[in-house]
């Protein structure tokens, strides 16, 4: 396994860096949406909430998601 650094990682204070790698760790948590052309990670529970709301915008087909 090679050794690599994230620079800007490790400029940030000891406690910040392990709040960055412990949201990063729970990745598998999370669901990639697509926003022009950026791809973010959220909760599943966001996820609901947006098909939600699409429906009640009078949409029948579920909200286009790209993953």
């Amino acid at each position: 396994m090679s050794n690599f650094s994230i620079e800007w990682l490790a400029k940030l204070p000891y406690e910040e860096q392990e709040r960055v790698l412990k949201t990063l760790s729970r990745i598998d948590d999370l669901y990639p949406i697509e926003i022009n052309g950026k791809k973010f990670y959220i909760a599943q529970e966001v996820v609901g909430l947006i098909d939600s709301l699409w429906a009640q915008l009078g949409n029948t087909e579920p909200f286009p998601q790209s993953g």
